[in-house]
């Protein structure tokens, strides 16, 4: 594996605590976007899916923050990712991004998590949401990158890191929820 700065197996270690962020984050960011396409407008008019979509994307905007979000703040899992250049090449790849880009994109993320902070409720009025398909990519390509510096380094994973494709069993897995909704 090339990495462009030096980690050691306890920094490796450290930052795969965080990897539940990026779960959670994953989780919330697929039902968000699985709701959205599966019941459109009609959101709006039943209470239970309105708060549920309201809750899914906070909680998405958030946790997606915390480690990709311009001020991230832990040490070791900016050194796993953040601060590897074939991290940030894979997620210009992935995205489309360029360095003043994917600059900007975590601006506008970190922009609309200090507004959910203090609404967390889907009555506020949100104008101008961004896109979220690129920060889900950006979570995929944390995913797969994990996994691979978790190999390098001979560190276990468990849970979803252990699991290859883990964002398409839970696009699955949700898809069979709301089949029978």
């Amino acid at each position: 594996m090339d990495l462009s700065a030096p980690l050691d197996v306890n920094t490796v270690r450290k930052a795969m605590i965080e990897a539940g962020v990026l779960y959670t984050a994953a989780d919330c960011g697929l039902s968000f976007d699985a709701l959205s396409q599966r019941l459109g407008d009609s959101v709006a008019s039943n209470e239970f899916w309105f708060h549920t979509r309201g809750a899914l994307r906070g909680s998405f905007v958030i946790n997606w923050c915390k480690l990709f979000g311009i001020m991230a703040q832990d040490a070791y899992w900016k050194r796993v990712t953040l601060e590897q250049k074939p991290f940030r090449e894979a997620v210009y790849a992935a995205t489309g991004f360029d360095y003043q880009g994917w600059d900007a994109y975590r601006k506008t993320m970190s922009d609309l998590k200090a507004v959910l902070s203090e609404h967390l409720d889907p009555y506020y009025p949100l104008a101008d949401l961004p896109d979220f398909g690129p920060a889900m990519k950006v979570l995929e390509v944390a995913h797969h990158w994990l996994r691979e510096v978790a190999a390098e380094f001979d560190v276990a994973t468990e849970g979803p890191m252990a699991q290859e494709n883990y964002f398409d069993k839970v696009r699955r897995d949700i898809a069979d929820i709301l089949d029978r909704v």
